[in-house]
């Protein structure tokens, strides 16, 4: 029978069609929010420099020698350093046809989509930035190269801090995998302290990544952006204290009365309500496509190596 109205007339039906649902692809979405350990070092807007520099002073560091009766007691150098903070732009921008838009059945193409796209992906950079240095702690390091992180090095580390007479409270910084390695080093543990503490129960039952409990003593985020090291045989976790890491900003340039698109609070770790993030939308008449671009300004440096210490864990 000719021209029959089956599912394989071509003319009337579509091999597929769109569903009105879309999936998010898998990425680390944790944002790393305002903890003690972490030190702010404010914006550079009118500063007349693209860096800050953080002192180091030693009030409470030098002991009093012993002097003589009689005896004139000589200057004593007060101790000071530095850290110097590079503020840097962090940028990105998609493109979209009017085409697009005019059979976009999904509203993907929503701006207001793409702007929250961007206070969400700027903060992540800021949580990028503060995980990578995990693996730059050189004083302090613990664990064992290719050996999955246990209850024994995530003490250890503790142990080089307060030994180092870093204040608490302390931030552990860990990769899912070497988490989830600790977590079974955990419900391993069939003797000693750690088997009837109750955070103990806790931690085994905890999944994902963000913030977790407090373990041992330590804050855990759990975070992907932790880098390889040794090639990428481990995982260069990282536990510090306050004075190992800072950081710093700037508010972007206001909005010029012929742009348009908005300017975003980005969630800050000194809970900060002013704008951090730039959002500009643009078109171009003669290719009908619309750009959307946003732009934060960062930047994160190691201040006292001494107040971090470094968790190897097995890749």
């Amino acid at each position: 029978m000719a021209n029959e109205l089956t599912s394989a007339n071509t003319d009337l039906t579509q091999s597929e069609v769109l569903s009105m649902l879309y999936l998010e692809k898998l990425a680390d979405r944790n944002m790393l929010m305002e903890h003690p350990s972490l030190v702010y070092a404010g914006t550079i807007n009118k500063s007349g420099s693209t860096s800050v520099s953080i002192p180091h002073v030693g009030f409470g560091y030098d002991l009093p020698t012993q002097v003589g009766e009689g005896v004139s007691v000589g200057n004593t150098a007060f101790s000071t350093s530095q850290t110097a903070i590079a503020v840097t732009r962090y940028a990105k921008q998609y493109e979209q046809t009017d085409l697009f838009r005019i059979i976009d059945k999904l509203e993907i193409s929503d701006p207001a989509k793409f702007a929250a796209d961007a206070a969400l992906t700027h903060q992540l950079q800021l949580t990028s930035l503060i995980a990578k240095l995990m693996d730059s702690f050189s004083a302090n390091t613990a664990g064992t190269t290719n050996t999955a992180l246990s209850v024994t090095a995530f003490l250890a580390g503790i142990a080089k801090l307060e030994i180092a007479t870093v204040q608490p409270p302390y931030l552990a910084m860990l990769h899912s995998k070497s988490f989830t390695d600790l977590k079974a080093s955990v419900a391993a543990s069939s003797a000693g302290a750690v088997q009837w503490r109750e955070e103990s129960q806790s931690i085994i039952g905890m999944v994902g990544g963000g913030f977790k409990l407090s373990f041992l003593g330590a804050d855990i985020f759990v975070t992907n952006q932790i880098d390889y090291m040794n090639g990428t045989t481990d995982r260069g976790n990282g536990i510090f204290g306050r004075g190992a890491v800072v950081w710093a900003d700037a508010i972007p340039d206001p909005m010029l009365p012929t742009e348009y698109g908005f300017m975003l609070t980005r969630p800050s770790l000194n809970g900060s309500p002013e704008p951090k993030v730039k959002f500009q939308i643009s078109a171009n008449a003669a290719s009908q496509i619309t750009s959307m671009t946003s732009t934060s300004y960062l930047g994160v440096s190691k201040a006292i190596d001494e107040a971090g210490c470094t968790l190897l864990g097995k890749a």
